[in-house]
């Protein structure tokens, strides 16, 4: 028994890091439920190509701006909404 006891104090165990590491990974699994749970994706911002939503004027997400299709057509629904605007 005494052995025990001196194996036990003998190894390093920091109780406050483990706790900290154990909350922050709580927390980082909290949030990622929390988004999961509460993502909603706009109906309206879901086209493919891009093109009507600048046409609408609806500002891309950083993840789509950098899809190559999207853009293109993006800058071209922009193109036809200042067409129409400047033809009127």
């Amino acid at each position: 028994m005494l052995m025990t006891n001196n194996i036990l104090h003998q190894s390093a165990l920091d109780v406050i890091a483990l706790e900290a590491k154990h909350q922050k990974d709580y927390e980082q699994s909290q949030s990622v439920e929390e988004f999961s749970e509460n993502y909603r994706d706009n109906p309206r911002t879901t086209f493919f190509d891009g093109k009507y939503d600048g046409e609408l004027d609806i500002k891309p997400q950083p993840y789509q701006w950098f899809e190559p299709i999207y853009r293109k057509g993006y800058l071209a629904g922009i193109t036809n909404r200042f067409n129409e605007q400047f033809s009127a």
